[in-house]
């Protein structure tokens, strides 16, 4: 699956047809407003798909978020899934103020409220501009699919963390810039036939990515910059190659089977000729599935595979810190993962499709949140060891139950002295719903989340609270041009944090080197929304 495809992957298809025309409009607690349109137009042979948004919130925050978000969406479609092909435009652009996670005893000494900030001008802007394409084909001895995308990208983050640590006079906020053109393509080809009297399908496929890359990051004061820590110009080039098998050896046993191989170079231009440089790297990465059954509904599976994940390209070249001067080792370039997982699918319950596996995940370099500077950054290599159960349970068309449960222990694999534990790594996890469909006109759902404590040091002696929230939503469909719709958030306005951290900061007063403290951002409180649509 490529870079980052190690714990999973996401494939986001967008609809090339719409049943109709709609529009919606939305307001909300926090002065939140929203407009959406979206419809079909037939052109020539094919279909044009737009869509339209436009939102604001100000949130529950003492400094307004002012969030204002734009977003388009443009397709044209033409053909079937035996042949056919797409060309879609997209853009999106978005600004707010941020109020980032704050020192617990800020609050709790009432130098800020539970929704206060400590840095007003923190936040941020970007913007974001797409176009792609792709073909397809597909008859009874092979298919083939390429893509190829192109996108421009922005962003400047404002955020301080540590407040007076560093610079007691100006404060520790920085500016955190980028902007990048990437351009890629990628294209598989299926063949389907028999081995030996058994079905295979055998494909081949490659993924090509170029990103160019401008990096800056700056101390500021109130977003106006009074230092440059690093500036970058960064050109990364990838390209994986892969072939893949898929068999049916008997009725009751197929395997999958696959190969990539992933080369990277990695140029960097730093504004200190120390980080300025070049590497190169490479990924092999195995992988194969066994499949069992099925037997009464049920089948089981054995999953293992080698993957990867790139480091900072610039932390690739470094071997000069920028703040202190000081040497330091470069990153690892592609820190490789093994992985491997048993699980059972299942529709033997009627009307429950549930899944349940359990998983282990090495990973040669980890990532932890560095609040100092606000990155992530590569450490020592980590285990992971948990369990996934999926339930989906339909009794009646009108009825839906849904329970996922997920539950992980990540340490570290080289027993380093401060302990063994992956700060911030999460542990349980919760998602379940309840969902009523089309009674009289109605449907309602109660959606509960529940994440559970986990470790915020590495020797575990600070853990993170839980946290639990419960939303709900109704709707109504009034006829068939108008339906509204509500929800809550936060329905019991439970007080907990939904991000939480552990490290030094420094408030005006306190010691030179800091105090060590939660630092916290709070769930939105008890929150209300309201939407109508109009289908034409």
């Amino acid at each position: 699956m490529g870079n980052f495809g190690s714990a999973g992957s996401e494939d986001v298809e967008y609809f090339k047809t719409l049943p109709s025309g709609f529009a919606t409009i939305e307001y909300g607690s926090g002065n939140y407003e929203r407009a959406l349109l979206a419809d079909l137009v037939k052109v020539g042979p094919g279909n044009v798909l737009f869509a339209l948004e436009a939102s604001k919130s100000d949130g529950p925050w003492v400094v307004p978020e002012n969030y204002t978000k734009y977003n388009g969406l443009f397709s044209y479609s033409s053909g079937d899934k035996n042949e056919g092909g797409s060309v879609t435009a997209m853009a999106y652009h978005a600004t707010w103020d941020a109020t980032n996670q704050t020192p617990q005893r800020a609050i709790d000494e009432g130098i800020i409220a539970q929704f206060g900030s400590l840095n007003p001008t923190d936040g941020g802007n970007t913007d974001r501009y797409t176009l792609e394409g792709e073909y397809h084909r597909a008859d009874k001895d092979s298919a083939s699919k390429i893509m190829a995308y192109s996108y421009y990208y922005n962003m400047n983050l404002w955020n301080d963390f540590t407040f007076f640590l560093d610079d007691p006079v100006h404060g520790d906020q920085f500016d955190q810039a980028d902007s990048r053109w990437v351009q890629g393509v990628k294209g598989a080809q299926t063949w389907f036939g028999r081995l030996w009297n058994f079905p295979v399908e055998n494909t081949v496929g490659f993924d090509l990515r170029n990103d160019i890359i401008h990096d800056g990051l700056y101390h500021t004061e109130d977003r106006e910059v009074i230092g440059t820590t690093r500036v970058d110009d960064v050109l990364e080039t990838g390209l994986g190659m892969y072939v893949e098998n898929k068999a049916e050896w008997l009725p009751w046993f197929r395997t999958v089977a696959g190969f990539r191989e992933d080369v990277y170079r990695m140029q960097d231009s730093s504004d200190l000729d120390a980080n300025s440089g070049t590497v190169y790297a490479t990924a092999q990465e195995p992988k194969l599935c066994l499949i069992f059954g099925p037997w009464a509904q049920t089948e089981f599976y054995i999953n293992g595979g080698y993957g990867f994940h790139t480091n900072d390209a610039r932390g690739a070249n470094t071997t000069v810190d920028p703040n202190t001067g000081l040497p330091v080792n470069k990153a690892d370039r592609l820190p490789q993962s093994q992985g491997a997982e048993i699980g059972v699918r299942t529709l033997a319950v009627p009307h429950l499709q549930s899944t349940l596996t359990f998983f282990m995940l090495d990973l040669d370099s980890e990532l932890v949140f560095n609040g100092d500077s606000g990155t992530d950054e590569a450490t020592g290599p980590s285990r992971r060891i948990g369990v996934e159960w999926g339930n989906y349970y339909t009794p009646t068309k009108w009825l839906t139950i849904d329970a996922d449960y997920a539950n992980s222990q990540a340490h570290y694999r080289d027993n380093p002295a401060g302990g063994d534990n992956v700060p911030e790594a999460a542990s349980t996890i919760i998602s379940s719903a309840i969902t009523l469909h089309d009674i009289y006109d109605f449907s309602t759902s109660l959606r509960l989340r529940y994440f559970g404590p986990r470790a915020l040091t590495q020797n575990d002696s600070v853990e993170s609270a839980s946290t639990t929230l419960l939303y709900y939503s109704l709707g109504y469909k009034i006829n068939q041009t108008w339906s509204i719709r509500g929800d809550i958030f936060n329905l019991l306005n439970t007080t907990a944090p939904d991000i939480s951290y552990y490290y030094t900061s420094r408030l005006p007063g306190e010691p030179a080197e800091g105090v060590n403290d939660y630092m916290v951002h709070y769930a939105e409180p008890f929150t209300v929304r309201l939407g109508l649509t109009m289908h034409f």
